[in-house]
């Protein structure tokens, strides 16, 4: 995707809400690690089978 840098590391993942099309979505969390050249990030991923 334009713009979205490399994720340097996940600190954390969680099953999130249910979608109206009955998909699930996974919520991932990177921290920046107090570093000024890495940024926190939330990501969200749409899943089935889970």
């Amino acid at each position: 995707m334009p713009g979205l840098r490399r994720v340097d590391n996940v600190e954390g993942i969680t099953p999130g809400p249910c979608l109206p099309d009955g998909r699930r979505t996974v919520l991932l969390v990177s921290d920046d690690n107090f570093s000024s050249v890495q940024t926190t990030r939330f990501l969200a991923f749409a899943a089935t089978g889970i």
